[in-house]
């Protein structure tokens, strides 16, 4: 899970890590209950990302068998994201 919040959190307040952001999110808008013994995750209310978007260049369009399509997409030089990166 923490390589999808490092990419879907990666832009916010830049003095707390895609994982805080995530975390102060969820803790204040995804529970329900009052107390240890009834928290829940609101489910409707859980974001993989927030923030704004890293425009991607399309490389590659392959028609493939049974109308689909394969995109292969990279994001441009300047950008922060490493898709796959750990850490």
């Amino acid at each position: 899970m923490k390589p999808f919040i490092n990419i879907g959190y990666q832009s916010g307040q830049y003095n707390a890590t895609p994982l805080n952001r995530a975390l102060s999110y969820h803790l204040t808008e995804a529970m329900l209950g009052t107390g240890p013994d009834d928290y829940q995750i609101d489910y409707a209310k859980v974001i993989l990302s927030r923030g704004a978007l890293v425009t991607s260049w399309v490389l590659e369009i392959l028609p493939k068998q049974n109308d689909i399509l394969y995109i292969r997409w990279g994001n441009p030089p300047e950008s922060s994201i490493v898709i796959g990166k750990t850490g």
